[in-house]
């Protein structure tokens, strides 16, 4: 199962901690940072980093924490990256679980209204039962039940 997750560039160490849980080891996961900048030449590269990311994997994380929805140059009709590979993630139809690693934490609105699993701890615990809970509603995973021992 592969899984791509979005961060901004203040919670990578968030997203280095699940790559260090073995017990996640039936998931494949890359990472895209979202708010590196590098000048407007870049936007059509991150485009196309997160379209292929988003057509390549199962499903979506996001690890929204303090500046998930601050605002940064991006496409015309988003807000920041998150909110644009968001879209594209509901536009395959492709899960979405949302980590928010504070209750107080902003996530894009384009997260709301899309089914989205929502998790408020982020923990090896939390994700393995998110991911055994995806798997066994077979919300399009049956597949990998193989993979669990299911």
């Amino acid at each position: 199962m592969k899984c791509v997750v979005l961060y901004n560039s203040c919670d990578k160490e968030r997203f280095e901690n699940i790559l260090k849980w073995n017990a996640l080891s039936y998931c494949e996961f890359w990472g895209i940072c979202c708010d590196d900048y590098s000048g407007v030449n870049e936007i059509v590269k991150k485009k196309d980093e997160i379209t292929k990311a988003v057509h390549e994997s199962d499903f979506m994380m996001v690890i929204a924490g303090e500046h998930g929805y601050d605002s940064y140059p991006c496409l015309d009709g988003f807000r920041n990256w998150i909110s644009f590979a968001i879209a594209e993630n509901a536009s395959c139809r492709k899960k979405l679980v949302v980590v928010k690693l504070q209750l107080s934490s902003p996530v894009p609105m384009e997260a709301y209204g899309i089914g989205a699993v929502w998790v408020h701890t982020l923990s090896e615990d939390s994700l393995n039962r998110v991911f055994k809970n995806l798997i066994s509603d077979d919300l399009g995973f049956k597949d990998w039940k193989s993979q669990l021992g299911r």
